[in-house]
């Protein structure tokens, strides 16, 4: 499947989907819990990245990125 092919999918089918080696796999909600965890990590990381002064950055997930080959 393709990665034009995936998006029309998931807006087609509604919900919170993923490609996963060229197939769609759906994904279950987030609990509140889940989130929390996942943003303090993310600070976690950040903090960390400032103090060592090195050229990068931490995101949460749920960030989407085409690439192409």
């Amino acid at each position: 499947m393709s990665v034009d092919e995936f998006f029309i999918r998931a807006r087609q089918n509604g919900g919170y989907w993923e490609l996963v080696q060229g197939g769609p796999v759906a994904k279950s909600l987030e609990r509140l819990l889940d989130g929390q965890a996942k943003a303090n990590s993310c600070l976690a990381l950040k903090n960390a990245i400032g103090k060592a002064k090195v050229p990068c950055e931490a995101a949460l997930d749920g960030v989407a990125l085409r690439i192409d080959r």
